[in-house]
């Protein structure tokens, strides 16, 4: 088995609830695709892979929507990527750095695989 991995897709956007919903926050994306490239890798070609970039845009459009939680966000970028990965085993981590929790915390996360 092989992974492949998208790490710190970031966009500032609309979540969390009152002043945190209203001025956006940083959140950043991981994603991990278990598979096979095998063919890919001895070919070294593209065709039988998977395209990074539709990873990409699916991860970005779903940062699209306005959401309260990182909770939801995550839910909805795994459940589009195993709609579109159909298969696959599919990590995705969502991390939203700094909460505003009244001290020192370098992130909260969200981690959803199967």
């Amino acid at each position: 088995m092989h992974i492949i991995r998208l790490k710190g897709i970031s966009k500032r956007i609309k979540i969390g609830f009152n002043e945190e919903k209203q001025r956006g926050t940083r959140i950043e994306v991981d994603v991990e695709i278990y598979t096979d490239l095998s063919n890919v890798a001895k070919s070294d070609s593209l065709k039988g892979g998977i395209d990074y970039t539709k990873i990409y845009n699916i991860v970005y459009g779903e940062m699209k929507r306005e959401l309260s939680t990182i909770e939801s966000l995550c839910f909805n970028i795994h459940s589009t990527l195993k709609n579109s990965f159909p298969g696959k085993k599919i990590r995705v981590i969502v991390r939203k750095p700094h909460p505003p929790l009244g001290g020192e915390v370098q992130s909260a996360e969200v981690e959803i695989e199967e």
